[in-house]
């Protein structure tokens, strides 16, 4: 019941606006990203000036926080990603056993991994608000897509697996299918090193805060 409840009130949200226009936000959401975070990160660190954490700081406990949101999150986008069968068919293994998005989770994760190592809460407020309300529509539009392709195979998987928080452990089925080829496939090395090019410019922006130190 509080699976169906919150799929209904998160349609009648998202339907807010009328069609044309949320496939222009859709079809134009890369860049509105973009623009948000860069935005936020840049008034963030230029106005605000938070003390930026160091992330490898390793004696700091407040660094491992960031690490954990980080791990988890490449962790469940590299899952998601040697599970898919993108346009094969309806993954359901996998991490698409404990919910249908687990590639935005993960990207959800990393990116609160490094607004905790920034103190950059007004993005953490961007994700939560009008990005959320971007990949939401970006959800629908995919799903839309799966159902016209897949048909009752979509409808009945939907019906059982929540959209993006797992509500149960992962099965043991949910282990089986992944394999190295759909990894390189669905190009998962980009979010690896994308990832390991913002932690590094995390430390730089702090190392040269803090005078070198």
């Amino acid at each position: 019941m509080a699976h169906f409840l919150h799929d209904r009130i998160s349609s009648a949200f998202l339907g807010a606006i009328p069609e044309d226009w949320r496939m222009r936000v859709v079809r134009r959401r890369v860049l509105l990203t973009l623009v948000g975070i860069t935005f936020t990160c840049t008034f963030n660190l230029t106005i605000l000036t938070p003390l930026t954490m160091d992330p490898f700081a390793w004696t700091q406990a407040l660094v491992w926080p960031g690490w954990f949101l980080l791990t988890a999150g490449l962790l469940l986008r590299s899952w998601a990603a040697g599970t898919l069968n993108k346009a094969r068919e309806v993954t359901s293994t996998g991490p698409y056993a404990l919910c249908r998005n687990p590639l935005y989770l993960g990207s959800l994760c990393i990116l609160l991994a490094f607004c905790w190592w920034c103190r950059d809460w007004l993005t953490v407020l961007l994700a939560a608000g009008p990005l959320g309300y971007v990949y939401g529509l970006q959800v629908r539009y995919e799903e839309q897509l799966l159902d016209a392709k897949f048909g009752q195979a979509w409808r009945d998987y939907a019906a059982t697996v929540p959209r993006l928080l797992p509500r149960q452990l992962p099965p043991r089925a949910a282990w089986a299918g992944w394999t190295f080829t759909r990894w390189r496939r669905n190009r998962e090395y980009r979010a690896l090193g994308g990832v390991a090019l913002g932690v590094l410019a995390v430390w730089l922006w702090q190392w040269l805060h803090s005078g070198g130190h």
